[in-house]
């Protein structure tokens, strides 16, 4: 079994090609890793078996009042309403539906780019040290590569009041997740930037006084900056393009250092 975590691209498309079809077992055995390795790569590019799909309807569905309290009281995502009870976000949304709950719609997150140079010292400090810039990968059909790119910008803290307080300086939307190394399912809080427009007026603001993260920072912005050059004249649907692809290797690469 191979001992290093790296992906080649030829191992991801075989993985997006017969995740279907094969067992993680199988996939496993044609690729020389292990199950847990198969798996793992699985779930972050966000390749569900099917027939784990016919397992959500099965579970109980949570009462009214609980899910007010968390969709309209807590402002929590459908997508983390799904963490929380293990089923997927399209069952998420049919609960809302069938207790005619207003399902809101999506926010859009704003940047305050008016920031003292105090402001931005202490943000991009705060980013260097505990924060992400990053792009991953899901399964993308109508892509040549059959996969899509997403970005993440993000401050990220244990404690929402720091957060919230963040929040009123910056902007951005707060979400909640939970830690991945936490046996204890402890829940965090990271304020993210919803469209690449505030994502990259928030990263030209800092990136002059990053340290740790300045080539990350410096490849984001002009990888944002190619892909809404290509959608002013190609639509939202423009293809994604083989620069940018290369820039986003490269961010992952320099992830793992």
């Amino acid at each position: 079994m191979k001992v290093n975590n790296f992906w080649t691209g030829n191992e991801i498309n075989y993985l997006t090609n017969n995740y279907e079809d094969l067992t993680d077992e199988e996939m496993g055995k044609a690729l020389g890793r292990s199950i847990p390795s198969i798996r793992g790569k699985r779930h972050y590019l966000g390749l569900v078996k099917k027939t784990n799909r016919g397992q959500f309807s099965k579970l109980p569905k949570p009462p009214k009042e609980k899910l007010d309290e968390l969709y309209l009281e807590e402002n929590k995502t459908p997508y983390r309403i799904s963490q929380i009870f293990h089923v997927s976000k399209q069952t998420v949304y049919r609960w809302l539906r069938e207790y005619n709950i207003p399902i809101k719609r999506p926010y859009t997150s704003y940047t305050n780019i008016n920031l003292s140079e105090t402001q931005k010292a202490y943000l991009a400090g705060y980013l260097d040290g505990d924060g992400s810039i990053t792009i991953g990968m899901h399964k993308n059909k109508r892509s040549k590569r059959n996969l899509g790119l997403h970005y993440e910008t993000s401050l990220i803290s244990k404690h929402k009041w720091f957060i919230e307080e963040l929040h009123k300086i910056i902007g951005g939307k707060i979400q909640s997740f939970i830690y991945e190394d936490s046996r204890s399912k402890k829940e965090g809080y990271k304020i993210g930037f919803c469209n690449q427009t505030s994502a990259l007026a928030f990263l030209k603001s800092v990136t002059p006084y990053l340290i740790l993260k300045k080539k990350q920072a410096e490849l984001m912005i002009k990888f944002l900056e190619n892909r809404l050059e290509a959608r002013r004249e190609g639509g939202n649907n423009v293809i994604i393009s083989d620069e940018s692809w290369e820039m986003a290797h490269e961010i992952r690469r320099l992830n793992r250092l």
